[in-house]
């Protein structure tokens, strides 16, 4: 016998958006459009169609334009209540303060920010026996896995092992019955989850449904919000799960679009009012209401929040400055002579440094305005060195306006093409010389002009620094991909101590230590360095194997030892390089590879996966010039 279809739904919509800042500054994330329509009417529209009547949802962060949106989005047929929480209550608090609307049958609970397309049957078949307290929607390979299913029954979740056999993603949508309450505190804020695990003590089973032939996103973040349109605009086009959200008028939408004049490539998923001048390219983007563009725009891979005016390259996001910039940073470029209300402000990627950078732009004019946190002491040293390295001929950007107090400058912009957009060829190579020109400067004028200025800088390069990129390595990426039991980081570290000694006996010179070819900008065919906050004494070949050895370009073998002369016979007095680059090599090699590890497991930097492996072939390059490291060498193999 089937359960029958509950009439009501809890939709949890309190959360302040924090992890879709600054787009939630806009809209409470509830709002955000999904294919031109807000995320919360497509989940409306689907309780409705399972036969729900009733909706309570709880509201906080911007609640007065929930209630306004509600009145227009909602469904015919289905009543909506607001359950206001003055101070956010968690899962738990928000169904404790919605005890007045329960009625003794099941009902849904449902995150407003989730993405689905599945048919309840399973859901509701899953809750007949009477010792069923709940069933939860969850997912065998999607999201962090961290909750254990055996034989259809949640036993833990906080699984000690993530991600391995028998763990489940819970998605955010479950079908409850009453006697839950009995498990929550009569007030204050309380997880659900802790409910469950008190109902469970006492012997009630919680159950973990797999739905075949489903589809489910978490659009928490910006990087989420992104992926789940381009993965619904593919359900679509093979008729799959996830389709239903590019409804007909989406798509009317990017058809006329196309005859006016605008080239779409990939997805577009296009709200109202849109002012898009003729030659302008989408490809994989998200674009609120009142967008507008100037001719030979091109908008890849980007949300542009609602009356952004947008011009040139755009991606990630690009909202108004007003809405993306504290009011010091907007009196800062003011007082620069911006209109600040015409600025547009576009959010680099995270680079999973505590830094977010932001360029600003008011029709022709540029600048990158950068947020730091001052506790950290290398960020508050970038004005000084920028003005320091400019003194002594190396090419970086112009620092417009620092405000210590306020951690946030202002820079010169230098545009977006770094050395890893470069085409290999001869014009690639002359730019790589042009590199080490600046880099004999830092090297070899900067020592001595550091000392004489009291440039503040960061601790040296020691055995301590030299261990911690060991250890790096090891805890983020060795262990990583390859269970702890079968490394024997002993054998591993005292091999990698070989490295450091090696490094050790290199006489110490100003380095970088991040010279990198995404540090590298191209403006007007000259480079300049940048992220040299972190520049202290050191070998100079480890800049050098960062530069030659870099995972983002893998320069061919032939042009590194070519490269690598350039630097030795062009400014003499610097053999020493040559004997020691390939260890230099190594320990840098390991420190990007333990980054790449660490940085791969925060939110929105997932992309750093893609460089492990260019990073392990050149590992294996250097490791063949090198008197055997037989243990780090099968490894690397093993891992490539």
């Amino acid at each position: 016998m089937t359960q029958k279809r509950p009439k009501k739904a809890v939709i949890l919509a309190a959360g302040l958006g924090t992890r879709m800042l600054p787009l939630s500054n806009m809209l409470p994330k509830p709002l955000i459009p999904f294919w031109g329509k807000p995320i919360l009417a497509h989940n409306l529209d689907l309780l409705h169609s399972w036969g729900v009547k009733d909706v309570l949802i709880n509201c906080h962060h911007k609640a007065e334009m929930m209630m306004s949106a509600l009145q227009k989005i909602a469904p015919k047929g289905l009543r909506i209540s607001l359950s206001f929480e003055p101070e956010i209550l968690g899962t738990g608090g928000a169904l404790r303060h919605a005890q007045w609307f329960l009625d003794g049958m099941p009902f849904w609970m449902m995150n407003a920010d989730i993405a689905v397309d599945l048919k309840p049957d399973i859901l509701l078949r899953s809750l007949q026996s009477p010792r069923h307290l709940a069933s939860l929607w969850v997912h065998p390979s999607r999201g962090p896995r961290t909750v254990d299913v055996k034989d259809g029954r949640i036993t833990r979740f906080q699984s000690p092992l993530p991600g391995a056999k028998n763990t489940y993603t819970f998605c955010g949508l479950q079908l409850l019955t009453n006697r839950i309450l009995d498990y929550l505190p009569e007030e204050g804020c309380s997880s659900i989850i802790d409910a469950y695990l008190r109902a469970m003590k006492k012997g009630w089973s919680i159950r973990g449904v797999e739905v075949p032939h489903s589809y489910w996103a978490d659009i928490g973040t910006p990087e989420q919000y992104l992926v789940a349109h381009k993965e619904t605009f593919e359900a679509y086009k093979k008729n799959q799960p996830g389709k239903r959200f590019v409804f007909s008028e989406a798509r009317a939408r990017i058809c006329s679009w196309h005859r006016k004049g605008v080239s779409i490539e990939g997805f577009a998923a296009l709200d109202n009012r849109l002012t898009l001048a003729k030659g302008t390219h989408i490809e994989n983007a998200i674009l609120w209401e009142g967008v507008s563009s100037r001719p030979k725009t091109l908008i890849r891979g980007a949300i542009v929040g609602s009356n952004t005016n947008v011009q040139g390259e755009v991606s990630h996001i690009a909202i108004p400055a007003t809405q993306a910039l504290e009011s010091s940073e907007m009196d800062g470029l003011a007082a620069l002579g911006w209109d600040i209300l015409h600025t547009t402000a576009h959010l680099f990627l995270p680079r999973g440094s505590e830094r977010t950078l932001i360029r600003v732009q008011q029709q022709s004019k540029k600048a990158i305005l950068i947020r730091y946190l001052s506790k950290r002491e290398e960020n508050t040293y970038y004005t000084r060195h920028a003005r320091f390295l400019k003194k002594i001929g190396v090419h970086v950007p112009a620092i417009l306006e620092n405000a210590p107090n306020h951690d946030y400058m202002i820079m010169e912009d230098l545009g977006n093409r770094t050395l890893k957009s470069q085409v290999p060829g001869p014009k690639q190579l002359q730019l790589y010389e042009a590199v080490l020109d600046d880099v004999y400067q830092l090297h070899h004028k900067g020592k001595d002009a550091a000392g004489r200025q009291s440039i503040p800088l960061m601790l040296p390069f020691s055995s301590k620094l030299y261990r911690w990129e060991h250890n790096l390595f090891i805890e983020n990426f060795i262990s990583r991909q390859i269970a702890k039991k079968k490394v024997d980081t002993k054998h591993l570290l005292a091999e990698l101590h070989l490295v450091a000694q090696q490094l050790s006996r290199e006489p110490y010179t100003l380095i970088h230590r991040d010279l990198q070819s995404t540090n590298i900008m191209i403006h007007k065919n000259q480079p300049y360095l940048i992220d040299f906050q972190g520049m202290r004494f050191g070998p100079p070949s480890y800049d050098l194997a960062s530069f030659l050895c870099d995972p983002y370009v893998e320069l061919s073998e032939k042009h590194q030892l070519y490269l690598l002369r350039y630097y030795a016979q062009t400014f003499k007095g610097t053999s020493t390089v040559e004997s020691t680059f390939w260890w230099a090599a190594i320990q840098r090699l390991v420190q990007a590879l333990g980054a790449y590890g660490r940085l791969a497991h925060l939110p929105g930097c997932e992309r750093f996966s893609v460089h492990y492996k260019p990073g392990l072939r050149m590992l294996n390059r250097a490791l063949t010039h090198l008197p055997p490291l037989a243990y780090l060498r099968e490894l690397t193999r093993m891992l490539s």
